[in-house]
């Protein structure tokens, strides 16, 4: 007797969990988890949709093992608040079926990222802290997120979304060498690190410890007063508190807690800023949740002023809008790319009515085949479309152009980032590839443009590894253009050396300026708060310059070029603003970090680097290639008065 038998396909479970538990910055890089799980072991592609704030939707890929234990995997994507959620689809690697897609089914109710804030803390420790600390402002919050030690970042690019790290009592031998680096490299690049290092002996070999801004002396128990205990609203049991002993570098500040407490020490990394704190202000429980609210906050604002006004929902691109368009108005100068006017479209609709109407009718009329007219009006119709697009071809196909513009950041004596914008004008419909170092992170340029209809938006298709997120071939049509934004973190020498005094009463500067690199640098100005100077002619390279000259406030000159103070805002705004401040707030961390050593007496030095060298392409051996790059470097210069 033969019996029936059944087959049963083999069941793949996936799931998503994005941010920091749940909550990130809106356009910033941020974690994405897939957890994925099948009841036979495979090999699969994971693809997540990314919208983006323009007319394109990022499709991240990466190659991942499927068995039948749970497992976790990190994508890096940046995750923003419109129409069009994130959505992740599991496909076999091998037959190219789909496995899994999430959500299971559109009708489900997808976050759209209502955990969406203006200021982040993410805390790892021994146990989840400040989880009652709130601060709202006019247009956002202040949000604090706990993060276990095994979904830390392990790459730089997964920080973007944090304002402050905050390492409480960590357990070192739970922290990898490749998240130390990381998060060294993201703060490196304007980040906050605030640790306290509680009672465990900091290991001589680990990362974080080569770039602390003190020494970690021994633990000590400190007594509180029956009238500090009043003023900070603490119960009897906190009395008595944990210390360690803080011994400062050379270089590093103090950061005064409030009511006396023992302060905290402050050293720049990079653009960024180390801070470790003698007591876990992050176990201090309070009487009064105002008193925590007032405590905790005075603290972040001593260390990072968190913004009145954090970014919202609505507005969040708006910075990184204005910015990519005054990037791409220095690069975006492209021939014979001249639009369709309305009246060549009215002179050949206008034309082809003539033709198929009344000289059409008058011709067959006079020939006697006017049954013929259903005839000739389509052969005129193909006529007329086959010559309007041939004339265009004409006018506007020219060449394959490609340019990139690079922004590259310095801290003193290290490049610590670069923004590299890159276009592409396709005078026919193909195919073109970017490439680049692979350690870079490539996503879409933000235009401004909201979608919610999937058939609306072009496909841009990256593949991900641990080390970048680089483009696939990208199908562009005829007369089209693509912008593309890569970020990069490095750890490169120097392009300039600035040795400066500043004279704080005076506003004058002096001292030198020395081009180590290969290319000239030209259009120089120096910043500081509120005034600026600009230095004539170019800086050759391995040559230096002897500056010595007075501040000019804005007021002060009538000067209307490009590399003065901002003229307002470009997306809004009638005439583009090009200025390098404006241009170099693609990254709001980095920007953030500028002005905060502005704020405390440095200088910011602004140069556009002639003839620069880049490793960003394109694959087409054909394409006119222009590359331009800018400069920003961060000075601490020597302070007189």
């Amino acid at each position: 007797m033969l019996m029936a038998c059944g087959y049963a396909p083999a069941k793949t479970v996936m799931e998503i969990e994005s941010g920091f538990d749940g909550r990130f910055r809106p356009g910033r890089w941020s974690p994405v988890f897939v957890t994925v799980k099948s009841d036979s072991p495979r090999t699969a592609i994971v693809e997540l949709r990314v919208p983006n704030a323009s007319a394109s939707a990022m499709t991240i890929r990466q190659a991942i093992g499927v068995g039948i234990e749970q497992q976790k995997y990190v994508l890096y994507a940046p995750l923003s608040m419109l129409y069009d959620p994130l959505r992740a689809t599991l496909i076999d690697a091998e037959t190219g079926k789909l496995l899994a897609q999430w959500p299971e089914s559109d009708r489900e109710d997808i976050d759209r990222g209502g955990q969406q804030v203006g200021f982040m803390i993410v805390t790892a420790g021994r146990a989840p802290l400040l989880q009652s600390y709130r601060r709202t402002a006019a247009q956002g919050s202040t949000i604090v997120s706990h993060q276990r030690y095994s979904l830390l970042p392990t790459t730089a690019i997964g920080y973007d979304s944090i304002d402050i790290l905050y390492l409480n009592n960590p357990e070192w031998d739970r922290l990898t060498t490749d998240q130390q680096w990381a998060m060294i490299a993201w703060a490196k690049a304007g980040g906050t690190i605030l640790l306290y290092p509680g009672a465990e002996v900091v290991p001589d070999d680990a990362p974080l410890a080569q770039v602390l801004p003190c020494t970690i002396g021994t633990p000590s128990v400190q007594t509180l007063t029956p009238e500090q205990l009043k003023q900070l609203s603490l119960p009897k049991r906190f009395e008595s508190i944990a210390v360690r002993g803080l011994m400062p570098n050379k270089g590093s500040q103090f950061i005064s807690l409030p009511n006396d407490l023992p302060r905290a020490i402050s050293g720049r990394v990079g653009l960024g800023q180390i801070v470790v704190t003698p007591i876990d202000i992050g176990t201090l429980q309070f009487n009064d949740a105002n008193v925590l609210e007032k405590f905790v906050g005075t603290f972040i604002d001593a260390i990072v002023k968190s913004p009145d006004k954090p970014e919202n929902s609505y507005n969040y691109y708006d910075a990184d809008i204005t910015a990519a368009h005054a990037a791409l108005n220095r690069i975006g100068d492209i021939p014979n790319t001249g639009g369709f006017g309305f009246s060549y479209i009215a002179l050949v609709v206008g034309g082809l009515m003539l033709i198929v109407g009344p000289i059409d009718w008058l011709v067959l009329k006079k020939l006697g085949k006017q049954p013929w007219t259903w005839a000739t009006t389509i052969g005129w119709i193909g006529v007329f479309t086959c010559g309007a697009l041939y004339a265009g071809h004409l006018l506007r196909s020219g060449d394959l152009h490609f340019r990139s513009i690079q922004l590259i950041d310095q801290s003193n004596d290290r490049v610590i980032a670069t923004e590299d914008i890159a276009l592409i004008y396709a005078p026919k419909s193909a195919d073109y590839q970017i490439t680049s170092d692979p350690t870079t992170w490539w996503q879409p340029v933000p235009n401004g443009q909201r979608y919610s209809n999937n058939a609306l938006t072009l496909p841009i298709r990256t593949e991900q590894t641990y080390r970048g997120n680089m483009p696939d071939a990208m199908w562009i049509d005829v007369w089209n253009w693509r912008f593309l934004r890569g970020t990069r973190y490095v750890d490169q020498p120097p392009i300039v050396q600035c040795n400066l005094t500043y004279d704080s009463v005076t506003q004058t500067v002096s001292g030198t300026i020395t081009n180590t690199s290969d290319s000239s640098l030209s259009a120089i100005q120096l910043r500081i708060a509120d005034a600026s100077i600009e230095i004539d002619g170019a800086i050759q390279p391995k040559e230096s310059h002897t500056i010595k000259g007075k501040f000019v406030k804005p007021s002060e000159t009538n000067s209307d070029d490009n590399y003065s103070f901002p003229r307002g805002n470009a997306y809004y705004g009638n005439t583009p603003d090009t200025s390098y401040e404006t241009i170099f707030r693609l990254s709001p961390s980095r920007a953030n970090a500028a002005d905060r050593l502005l704020r405390e007496g440095g200088i910011v030095m602004y140069a556009q680097i002639d003839q620069p060298n880049s490793d960003v392409s394109i694959t087409n051996p054909s394409a006119v290639v222009e590359h331009r790059a800018l400069l920003r470097v961060l000075v601490q210069p020597v302070i007189k008065n």
